[in-house]
Order: structure tokens, then C-alpha cells, then sequence
């Protein structure tokens, strides 16, 4: 059985990472949903595309 600090710990890191991301998102710090989408799509073809970075 998981003990109930364990959960508790769990749930706090799940927190701190979801407004780290919220953060990020407000900054402006995302990767174009496109451009993920087409490099995806791009992974099984034979010129797969580069890994998209996030726009500063």
C-alpha cells in the first residue's frame, strides 16, 4: 500500500511542474502546435524533420 506522505509528496511535485508550465506558457514559452504536429508526422517518413524548439 502507498503511504499517505507519499501521495501527498507526489501531488506537490504534480503542482510545482503544473505552474512551472503555466509559467512558461505566460512567458511565452511554448513550441508552435503546428510545427509539433508536422514533426510528428515527419518521424516515419524517410526525411523525418528536426525536433522543433520553443519560441523565446
Amino acid at each position: 500500500m502507498v503511504s499517505p506522505d507519499f501521495w501527498i509528496e507526489q501531488e506537490e511535485e504534480r503542482d510545482r511542474l503544473t505552474r512551472t508550465a503555466l509559467a512558461d506558457v505566460d512567458a511565452g514559452r511554448v513550441i508552435d502546435h503546428q510545427a509539433i504536429r508536422a514533426w510528428a508526422e515527419s518521424l516515419n517518413t524517410d526525411t523525418p524533420l528536426p525536433i522543433p524548439h520553443r519560441r523565446n
